[in-house]
């Protein structure tokens, strides 16, 4: 561009992004449209100002939505503690409904999102789909040492042993827990899957 050219803006035809937000906080809004009326620019600089100022806005409350809601560790922990002992009490009712399935190999089989149909053996609508997901609230959630036996060609699982692991040990939780057919709950202290120590027998 030379010296002396003069940019001309064809502000007539600045247009609206093609999706806005349905609202914003009034606050937002208000801060918005004080902070341009306290200006000398042209009416239609102005709304170009206010859609830029109303799109930031939106891409930051976006933005502040996704993020996941952090509890402390030890909120997690009990959570985890409340979630381990639930998926207990789902295996053994699993067993006395389903005594031919014996108890469950998987969270998924334990799940099932009752939107769907009818609970069977399959997906018992016993747990959350959250929790049966394996990753709730901080922590990984799984099925393990499960044994089976095949009888008239059916897999019966004869034990299993939850285990409740922080994703992040330290910052999500602090200890694991296991707890398996025989009713006992144990933890590990530094949130790996050796559950030595012992909480319930």
């Amino acid at each position: 561009m030379n010296a002396g050219t003069t940019l001309h803006i064809d502000y007539d035809n600045v247009t609206a992004p093609a999706r806005l937000p349905a609202r914003l906080p009034s606050r937002l809004h208000s801060a918005c449209r004080r902070g341009l009326s306290n200006t000398t620019a042209p009416a239609q600089l102005k709304r170009l100002c206010l859609f830029s100022c109303f799109g930031l806005c939106a891409i930051c409350i976006s933005w502040v939505s996704e993020l996941p809601l952090h509890a402390s560790p030890k909120t997690n922990e009990l959570r985890a503690l409340n979630s381990i002992r639930e998926i207990y009490r789902a295996e053994i009712m699993y067993e006395s409904t389903y005594p031919a399935n014996g108890f469950a190999c998987s969270l998924a089989v334990l799940g099932g999102d009752p939107k769907s149909g009818p609970s069977g053996p399959m997906a018992a609508q016993l747990i959350d789909t959250d929790l049966a997901s394996g990753i709730d609230n901080g922590y990984i959630f799984r099925i393990t040492e499960c044994q089976k036996e095949t009888i008239n060609g059916i897999d019966k699982g004869l034990s299993f042993k939850v285990t409740a692991v922080p994703q992040i040990p330290g910052k999500t939780g602090f200890r694991s827990f296991c707890h398996d057919q025989s009713g006992e709950l144990t933890t590990d202290p530094l949130g790996g899957a050796s559950c030595t120590v012992t909480l319930i027998k």
